[in-house]
């Protein structure tokens, strides 16, 4: 809890040691509520930022990834050696004539 958030608690328990039990509770409750929004803002900007630190992680690794498949595709482009198309059934017809 941040110091903004203590000091807010502190005047709330010193202006209400004179109060009703129902503004007490009152009070409390808006705090609550404030505490919360604050703590949801909080986690909502930590979550976002890691999202996107993430999303600029995962991006740079895929650029990776994908360029290292193009340089092996240029390489075994480089390697296909041409075939005849070879019959199968004439082929060993021909290796027995021959």
């Amino acid at each position: 809890m941040d110091e903004k958030l203590l000091a807010e608690l502190a005047n709330i328990k010193s202006g209400l040691e004179t109060k009703t039990t129902a503004e007490v509770k009152s009070a409390l409750d808006a705090f609550e509520t404030k505490l919360t929004s604050e703590i949801k803002s909080t986690f909502d900007n930590e979550l976002k930022s890691v999202k996107e630190a993430l999303e600029a992680k995962f991006a740079v690794d895929l650029k990776a990834v994908q360029d290292h498949a193009d340089k092996l595709d240029l390489k075994l482009q480089e390697k296909v050696a041409t075939t005849e198309n070879v019959d199968f059934l004439k082929k060993p017809i021909n290796d027995k004539i021959h």
